[in-house]
């Protein structure tokens, strides 16, 4: 009898050959594209061309390789031969703990992590990190807060027993966090594979994710929100099949906001949790109340953005018009399009291929209505609009790691929807190792050209060129990278790079040449100018404040130090001089207004905690000054001016013995510091110690430039003399 089309459609042995068949195409489509674009890699192809760092001959051995996986005699092969030892193993583990095995194998991971390493820290936000790591400046990110502390933390408890570094400090946290990611990895495969099979396919499919490179020592502050994000859906898909406590999904969901805030994307899905009961299946109701709670979220933030205008410069891709510096890359741009599909090829590209197949083949079979497969839709559609709105700052290529932690939702929604319509295919298992392998050999030269210096050093000067209004931090950081390893040549042409892109920057720099030498009206012919090239540029009008700053010109340095605020909020310098400025004007409370706004950056200068503190004092409030001198002294325990401060504070207190034991501190470390002698004077003729007043009095005396306080101090000396 004759099948309507309907059933034809319908049937799971069709739609298995179906699904079959397109990720059979899609797979060597995606392997063929890996070998073309590798001859070009000066295009907008850097998700999917590191094979343009390797030989020809590399490229051809690795592209036979996997189209002989499509061979079905080698296909089947390959899995004949893995099959007896893994069930071997399989079947120890289940007879033996289990979690201890995962354990175990997640320890043993780190050994492979670091063998594997990545060699350098060009790519997002790693230089300046591992800069503020190794130079004493403990930088904590609102956006980034327990990422940040972790790395803080980690870097003190390491330098207790060797000298580590900044970089160290991060591969460390990359690997531990590599292990974490292994367990997971083995907690899903135990979750959702049905079989021994399935299980090895969810296992390997996972961990050759390009997201994986973000444990390979790598440095940045992405590592720990992915895994944190991981076990959110682990335990959330629990949860929704009845197995668990809601308590544990909304845990991990803040933890993870707290390691980085990009992860607030998964809200969505939390409410949908947080509305499931009864029979946990979908409602019109449940539908347009997670919609509305999603809708509220996104309109605060955007009334929040419209209001702090440059904020909305900085972090979002614009729709229809481009940034000053960016003017052609709006949201629907040829550039940001392909960003977004370079991001996700590299973060998961065989999870990209399963989404394909099922919109080409199955999505009216797909039940949505399933909640697991309803949760794992708003994770990767609320991931998808996270790609498609926020700006990658750096440039995508350098910025990918920002958008990794998307890579779990797509993986995971595709993995589910493979393993549930291709149940019991035939076809199943041959598919899978294809998927797999592609999955395998997008990695390992991504991984690869990291692990050698040379090749990423190269990739990265590609990536600048690709987005040439956004590489000057690269170009400053290559040619710190070239100037430290002797290659002078090399650090003269990332040097002259920089000039010939950034003409309105650098003008800025040789104007503050000139204004470091007094050159003032040189120097402020050359910031207009500047001006007139990027009227948008922070650092021009900062150096354009500390012009008229120095011309004793402070209301227009005030309007000036403000524009650089307000395009660049988080900008250090401005806040620091503006405070300078008014504590010289004596405004107390608009300084420390300017030092606090620094304070919830999360920036740990010693010299802001001391200004503070010396704000305090002049305001008479010694006991709120200590507290912020002994905050400078815990992150630099040697910093002259607060041991000073603080001892001010304890004579304001009549602790007099605090007094002199900071005062003799202030001299031991700085015994040319003049001032710390005349108030010791003072304390020790308070103490009825006659001697140590006179001899720290007689040393005033041989430092003292003052003339009248000199004549103070000889007068006070007399009489302890002639009593």
């Amino acid at each position: 009898m004759k099948r309507s089309k309907k059933e034809v459609e319908t049937d799971p042995r069709v739609l298995s050959s179906r699904w079959t068949f397109w990720v059979v195409i899609l797979c060597a489509l995606l392997i063929i594209i890996h070998c073309i674009t590798s001859f070009f890699p000066h295009i907008r192809v850097w998700g999917v061309n590191h094979l343009t760092y390797f030989p020809l001959s590399v490229r051809i051995i690795l592209v036979a390789l996997s189209f002989s996986i499509f061979i079905p005699q080698v296909n089947q092969g390959i899995r004949a031969t893995v099959r007896k030892p893994l069930l071997s193993l399989s079947e120890k583990i289940s007879k033996h703990k289990p979690y201890l095995w995962y354990a175990g194998f997640s320890l043993l991971s780190m050994v492979l992590f670091w063998i594997f390493r990545s060699r350098t820290y060009f790519l997002g936000d790693g230089s300046n990190y591992v800069s503020n790591l190794n130079t004493g400046v403990k930088t904590l990110i609102w956006s980034e807060l327990l990422e940040s502390i972790l790395h803080v933390r980690l870097y003190r408890f390491l330098t207790l027993f060797f000298s580590a570094d900044g970089q160290l400090t991060y591969q460390i946290a990359s690997i531990v966090a590599g292990a974490i990611f292994v367990f997971l990895v083995f907690l899903f495969s135990a979750y959702l594979g049905r079989d021994l099979f399935e299980k090895i396919f969810v296992f390997a499919f996972l961990f050759t994710m390009g997201s994986v490179e973000l444990f390979f020592g790598y440095v940045e502050h992405y590592s720990y929100v992915l895994i944190t994000a991981l076990a959110y859906l682990f335990f959330s898909l629990k949860w929704i099949e009845k197995r668990g406590k809601i308590v544990i999904p909304i845990l991990l969901f803040l933890l993870s906001v707290a390691f980085h805030f990009s992860s607030f994307f998964l809200l969505p899905s939390l409410l949908y949790l947080l509305l499931l009961t009864g029979s946990r299946g979908i409602t019109t109701k449940k539908v347009l109340i997670i919609g509305g709670g999603a809708f509220l979220a996104l309109a605060l933030v955007s009334i929040y953005v419209y209001i702090s205008k440059p904020l909305i410069i900085r972090i979002f891709v614009l729709p229809f018009e481009g940034k000053f510096s960016t003017a052609g890359y709006t949201s629907f741009s040829v550039a940001h399009l392909l960003d977004i599909l370079n991001e996700l090829l590299l973060l998961s590209p065989a999870g990209v291929i399963l989404i394909l197949v099922t919109l080409l083949v199955a999505f009216k079979k797909t039940e949505v209505k399933s909640p697991r497969i309803f949760f794992l839709l708003l994770v990767a559609g609320f991931g998808f609009i996270y790609h498609f709105t926020f700006d990658p700052l750096l440039g995508a290529g350098r910025d990918w790691d920002m958008f990794a932690i998307t890579s779990a939702g797509y993986s995971l929604l595709g993995i589910c929807l493979f393993l549930k319509i291709n149940a019991n295919s035939k076809s199943f298992k041959y598919a899978s190792v294809i998927l797999v392998w592609t999955s395998f050999v997008s990695l390992i030269p991504w991984v690869a050209l990291n692990i050698n210096e040379t090749k990423s050093v190269q990739r990265f000067r590609d990536l600048l060129e690709l987005d040439p209004q956004k590489s000057r931090s690269g170009h400053f950081f290559l040619m710190n990278y070239f100037g430290k390893k002797g290659l002078i040549n090399e650090a003269q042409k990332e040097d002259l790079r920089q000039k010939e892109l950034f003409p309105a920057y650098y003008l800025a720099v040789e104007a503050k040449e000139y204004y470091d030498r007094g050159m003032l009206d040189t120097a402020l012919v050359m910031i207009r100018k500047a001006i007139e090239l990027d009227p948008l540029s922070s650092e021009v009008h900062y150096h354009l404040a500390k012009i008229y700053y120095l011309q004793g010109n402070w209301d227009l340095a005030e309007t000036e130090y403000q524009q650089a605020l307000k395009l660049k909020p988080e900008h250090i310098g401005a806040y620091v001089d503006l405070a300078q400025m008014y504590m010289q004007q004596r405004l107390w409370d608009k300084a420390l207004e300017q030092y606090n706004s620094i304070l919830k950056f999360r920036i740990e200068i010693p010299g802001v905690y001391s200004n503070i503190g010396d704000i305090y004092l002049r305001q008479n409030k010694p006991n709120e000054a200590v507290k912020y001198f002994k905050t400078a002294l815990k992150l630099q325990d040697d910093f002259v001016l607060s041991h000073f401060g603080l001892a001010r504070a304890f004579s304001k207190m009549e602790q007099m013995d605090e007094a002199i034991n900071e005062f003799e501190k202030t001299v031991q470390l700085k015994p040319d510091f003049t001032e710390a002698y005349f108030y010791l004077g003072y304390l020790y003729r308070y103490k009825g110690q006659i001697e140590n007043a006179k001899a720290s009095w007689e040393q005033f005396l041989k430092l003292s430039k003052d003339s009248q306080q000199s004549e103070v101090v000889r007068n006070l000396l007399d009489s302890l003399r002639n009593p």
